[in-house]
């Protein structure tokens, strides 16, 4: 496990060499999580990896944006997929 010292640096060095406006720590742990949730992860084991108390901590760092909600809620809706199920045949 790596200190804040030594995050902290290598966070300033990828963000001089990339030439980026800005990049801190948090951000790669709102990454984290905004990824890990939109490819299927469960909340309760992405809570434990970032290692929050409660999963309501967790979900301040999902950045999920409408279109992903709207496309989220058709692909995992039973009764969606049922109906392209039977569309399907």
């Amino acid at each position: 496990m790596m200190d804040l010292s030594t995050v902290n640096t290598i966070t300033r060095k990828i963000k001089k060499d990339l030439n980026f406006k800005s990049l801190s720590p948090h951000m790669f742990r709102h990454t984290f999580a905004t990824t890990t949730v939109t490819t299927g992860l469960n909340i309760e084991s992405i809570r434990l990896l970032m290692g929050h108390q409660s999963i309501e901590t967790t979900k301040i760092y999902f950045n999920i944006n409408n279109v992903q909600l709207q496309s989220d809620a058709l692909n995992h809706n039973p009764l969606a997929i049922l109906k392209n199920k039977i569309q399907s045949r």
